[in-house]
């Protein structure tokens, strides 16, 4: 036997008034430096930004990343890194960036836990989402990442 208990709503609710999804605005050629060291998942977000408005520069580590903002610093608007990768890791990737062009948004991404990345003190001061995410998770980060630096400028 399985018994389902649900939460009753008030008689006058009806469909229309379910809330709303936050709307996320769309990219207007803003540049994403995105460091991912899985094809598949680097694919996925250049996917989705790109056909957000996004212009995006996909690096395969966190080198590479560095290689590439290094060269184009005053282009890139924010940075997308992955917390775990071989190599340079997202956290070291986040401290030179901001060596070379300090209050840059960084986001972050990963697939562990949120309490052990926050445990070894990478989230501090920085935007997080957490894998697996929806388009619609990721485009609101990044717009709230994007938000922030304007609001600071």
């Amino acid at each position: 036997t399985f018994e389902l208990y649900l939460t009753a709503l008030p008689d006058d609710v009806t469909s229309e008034e379910a809330p709303q999804k936050h709307e996320v605005s769309r990219g207007r050629g803003e540049t994403v430096l995105v460091a991912e060291d899985e094809d598949g998942v680097r694919g996925v977000v250049t996917r989705i930004l790109s056909r957000n408005g996004y212009t995006v520069l996909p690096a395969s580590s966190g080198s590479t990343a560095l290689d590439i903002f290094s060269r184009q610093t005053e282009e890139i608007d924010v940075v997308l890194t992955d917390v775990i990768m071989p190599g340079m890791s997202g956290k070291e990737l986040a401290d030179r960036i901001e060596q070379l062009r300090p209050g840059i948004p960084i986001l972050y991404m990963s697939g562990y836990e949120d309490r052990t990345i926050s445990q070894r003190g990478v989230l501090k001061g920085k935007g997080y989402v957490r894998k697996p995410f929806s388009a619609t998770e990721l485009l609101r980060e990044i717009d709230r990442a994007l938000e922030g630096s304007l609001l600071k400028r």
